[in-house]
């Protein structure tokens, strides 16, 4: 099934206009050499990386971070 949405959504403007945000994402990447699970915030840098997704997702919630998964 392919749905078109009327009203795309572009994550980076929404963002910025929701100001400082406490949304977090986590993504696998590669990171030296490894696929890592990153941290990345609004802004689109990484802040973190972690070897487990796991432990990706506690330390983000230990600093008051809300960690979603990124597709």
């Amino acid at each position: 099934m392919n749905i078109k949405a009327d009203h795309p959504l572009d994550l980076a403007e929404t963002l910025a206009e929701l100001g400082e945000s406490n949304i977090v994402f986590i993504d696998r990447r590669p990171w030296e050499g490894k696929l890592r699970y990153v941290i990345i915030d609004s802004e689109s840098e990484i802040i973190g990386v972690a070897d487990k997704r796991e432990v990706a997702f506690a330390a983000a919630r230990q600093y008051g971070l809300e960690p979603v998964s990124a597709h």
